[in-house]
């Protein structure tokens, strides 16, 4: 694996917080000899202090894929100590990643049930022999599975997936040998076909329909079925139907959203079906093809939100990925913090109870008692590792704090004109919501419309004009994210009136001159080509100053999130506008009777002046943005 396994070492935790389930018990010590925890251990050889952090068991994945060993690394980094690997076509290749010292223990199924001419049986280019049929040998299926180390049996509930009298079968044959079965059913009528056939746990949820009183009493009443809902993979995959075609064969939603998602799920957790985390996640195996991304670590996180976005109290998420699974999935050494048990240990900066988000605030990971070393850094992280965040030039976020108040930097942004879907340009902004951002600071390069804007000024946005948005360019489009904001967002407010005083206010105090700012009405083009001069004069007469390829995309998410809004654009060119307009005829003309003619230069705007000019005036900028932040009253 490229790496070095630390040593186990008999280590002692002094003075932790510690979660029991339900709430963090007063500060105490948490020991680890060999792969467990104990009571009591002489000879400790390392002590590490737990003041003011926070204990959780290791987290678990119940539904994911992984391939390569790169990828438990991924989820070690994250917390994630087990992991549920829910198909695999490759025995020897999946036995590798079987007892790796150190990092995520997987459990997995293997060749799942899929019928000969189903959505999954194509994707994973199955042999004939391979899937089920009429007159399958379900016997044999099942013990080829059980016999090349798989550890529950998977079954896909589909269209042409095995028919639900092979299901009964199939979870039969599996409960006479002690295993459990899982099925995949994303859809109404195969999630009918799983609750009639017993299966033990239903993996995904639908959206075609919604769940009924007699749906749930069916599933409680199978004592020994739960569901893992994957709660962010639709989440995902409504945002890139591309990837839910690949993954599911879906070619459309119709009518369906998310919201239909969360309310299913609702439904479900105030039935008290015991629900598990999971994320279908993929890495980024199609992320050519689509432009998602499911990673493997962050993407649990993601899901714990949905849970708490659906009802559960951080204290219940936290359990859907530890005690909870533990129990369900029958591996009963790991999922609480409590002597005899496996070390599988997270140990955080920041309590999980008060946001849920705090989860991904880790200082330590222990697995079976072996340190994590490399655990992701709670103030970095690249795009490729948050969930369906598009690829660009640009190439990582940034959180720390200024002026003691906690920040979160996109260094560098996603522009529609590089061909991302403008889902994907705002979507760093709804993950900075879901994070708890109240505030945002936007900041951009413009031209001048207006003549009396000098190439560097800084002009604090007042308002906008937004071209692509009245031609159905408008990233609100589709359901609404935020059902607690009006359907129809009012803009007269867009630009928060407070931070843009807060701007002048640094400015004062920083001594900065009074022309290197002003105020503003902001242009939003879609790019890539520069205006021409009938297009600046046109937006000039409108009511523009500046013009621009970005921003306003981000400005309407950041409301519909209810988030409030600074915008700065730094001048780093004149767009041109000649006044002086002489046609070609006349210069024709002119020249053709011998008479003497002005040529008429063309001027063209340089994008490489305008990126000069943004790295001269970028520390005046970062400068001013520092000082606002350090302004911002607290309870803004």
């Amino acid at each position: 694996m490229n790496r070095i396994v630390p040593p186990r070492t008999t280590t002692t935790i002094t003075n932790v917080s510690v979660f029991d389930g339900y709430n963090f018990l007063p500060p105490q010590i948490v020991t680890i000899e060999g792969d467990a925890i104990t009571d009591f251990a002489f000879n400790v050889e390392n002590i590490v202090d737990g003041t003011d952090k926070f204990l959780i068991p290791g987290l678990m994945d119940s539904h994911t894929h992984p391939d390569t060993c790169d990828d438990l690394k991924s989820f070690a980094s994250y917390g994630i100590t087990t992991a549920f690997q829910m198909a695999c076509y490759d025995y020897a290749q999946c036995d590798i990643l079987r007892n790796q010292e150190g990092v995520t223990d997987i459990m997995r199924a293997g060749i799942p049930a899929v019928g000969r001419h189903s959505a999954h049986s194509r994707q994973a280019k199955l042999f004939t022999s391979q899937s089920l049929y009429l007159g399958s040998d379900i016997t044999a299926a099942v013990n080829n599975a059980f016999s090349n180390g798989s550890d529950f049996y998977k079954i896909v509930a589909e269209k042409n997936g095995p028919t639900l009298e092979q299901q009964k079968e199939l979870v039969e044959r599996v409960h006479a040998l002690g295993r459990q079965t899982v099925t995949h059913a994303s859809h109404l009528e195969y999630y009918l076909q799983a609750i009639e056939s017993g299966t033990d746990s239903i993996q995904h949820v639908f959206a075609d329909g919604e769940i009924d009183a007699s749906m749930i009493a069916k599933i409680k009443a199978r004592e020994n079925m739960f569901v893992t809902p994957t709660m962010e993979m639709f989440r995902i995959a409504y945002a890139y139907p591309r990837l839910a075609f690949i993954l599911r064969g879906w070619k459309g939603f119709g009518k369906t959203s998310f919201a239909d998602i969360q309310k299913n799920v609702h439904k479900m957790f105030m039935a008290g079906i015991p629900l598990l985390a999971g994320t279908d996640s993929i890495g980024n195996a199609l992320r050519f093809l689509t432009g998602a991304s499911l990673p493997f670590g962050p993407t649990l996180h993601c899901e714990l939100e949905n849970f708490v976005d659906i009802g559960m109290t951080p204290a219940e998420a936290i359990r859907s990925a530890t005690a909870v699974p533990a129990a369900w999935h029958r591996v009963s050494d790991r999922g609480v913090i409590l002597p005899g048990m496996r070390a599988d240990l997270v140990l955080l900066n920041s309590n999980p109870l008060l946001n849920i988000s705090n989860a991904r605030d880790i200082a330590r990971v222990w697995i079976a008692g072996v340190e994590y070393l490399d655990v992701a850094d709670g103030a970095k992280f690249s795009y490729s590792q948050v969930s369906f965040i598009a690829l660009s030039s640009l190439a990582f976020g940034l959180m720390g704090s200024g002026a003691g108040v906690p920040v979160i930097a996109m260094l560098g942004r996603f522009h529609p004109y590089e061909g991302h879907r403008l889902s994907s340009v705002v979507y760093p902004v709804r993950v900075m919501a879901k994070m708890g951002v109240k505030d945002i600071i936007i900041t951009n390069a413009a031209g001048a419309l207006n003549p009396e804007l000098a190439v560097g000024t800084i002009v604090v946005v007042h308002d906008h004009i937004a071209l692509p948005n009245l031609t159905g360019m408008n990233p609100l489009l589709g359901p609404q994210t935020n059902l607690s904001l009006p359907r129809f967002l009012p803009l007269s407010d867009a630009y928060s009136r407070l931070l843009r005083k807060l701007v002048f206010r640094a400015a004062h105090d920083l001594s900065i001159k009074r022309d290197a700012l002003a105020e503003g009405t902001y242009a939003w083009v879609s790019g890539p080509t520069y205006e021409t001069p009938a297009e600046g004069r046109f937006l000039r007469a409108a009511g523009a100053d500046v013009v621009g390829m970005s921003t306003v995309p981000e400005v309407l998410a950041a409301r519909e999130e209810g988030m409030n809004v600074l915008v700065l654009s730094l001048v780093t060119n004149a767009v041109v506008i000649p006044t002086d307009y002489r046609s070609v005829r006349d210069e024709f003309e002119s020249e053709n009777t011998g008479m003497s003619a002005t040529s008429v230069v063309d001027e063209v705007v340089s994008h490489e002046e305008v990126l000069a000019l943004g790295k001269l005036k970028g520390d005046l900028m970062k400068t001013i943005v520092e000082k606002v932040i350090d302004l911002i009253p607290s309870d803004v």
